[in-house]
C-alpha cells in the first residue's frame, strides 16, 4: 500500500499515513491506492472504475470485481471472466479466465475452467497444471456479496 489508505465512514474516502483525510467519504467501495490508483464504485454503481490520488475518475466504471495494481496492472473481472488492466484501464490481457491473481516478478497465477497455471504479462501461458484443484486459496480480492 502507498501512502493513501481507504477508510469506511457510511462511504469509502481516503487518508494518509497520519489519519488526515485526503478524499472526502463519496464511493460505495474501493480499493487502496497501489501505483498511484485504486479501484472504486460510485454511488448508484454497480461497476469499478479507477481513480487517482485526487478522486478524479481515470477510467469510467466498467469492472464487476478488481484486485490493486502491481508490476503496473490489476486482475479485473466482467461478467465473469478474469483479464488485466493498465493503470489508465486499458485492456492488457483480455478477461479469459475464471479466477486470476496478483503479478509478482513478472507472473500472475490464473485459472481456466480445465486447471491452472501461470501467465506472463503478455497473457502467454508459461506453466500448466491439468487439475482444477488450487493449491494455496487465491489472493485475488473481490467485493463483498451484499454488492456483488
Amino acid at each position: 500500500m502507498e501512502g493513501l489508505r481507504s477508510v469506511y465512514r457510511h462511504q469509502f474516502g481516503f487518508v494518509d499515513g497520519n489519519g488526515k483525510e485526503v478524499i472526502h467519504p463519496k464511493f460505495e467501495w474501493a480499493t487502496n491506492f497501489q501505483q498511484g490508483r485504486a479501484f472504486a464504485m460510485l454511488p448508484g454503481s454497480r461497476r469499478l472504475g479507477i481513480i487517482d490520488k485526487q478522486g478524479n475518475i481515470v477510467h469510467e466504471p466498467e469492472y464487476d470485481q478488481a484486485g490493486e495494481f502491481h508490476e503496473g496492472l490489476a486482475a479485473v473481472s466482467v461478467n465473469g471472466k478474469w483479464g488485466y488492466v493498465d493503470t489508465s484501464g486499458g485492456w492488457i490481457i483480455a478477461p479469459e479466465f475464471s479466477s486470476a491473481d496478483d503479478f509478482r516478478h513478472d507472473l500472475a497465477r490464473v485459472a481456466w475452467r480445465d486447471g491452472y497455471g501461470y501467465i506472463d504479462r503478455s497473457g502467454t501461458a508459461l506453466w500448466k497444471a491439468t487439475t482444477k484443484k488450487w493449491p494455496v486459496e487465491s489472493i485475488t480480492p473481490s467485493l463483498p456479496t451484499s454488492i456483488r
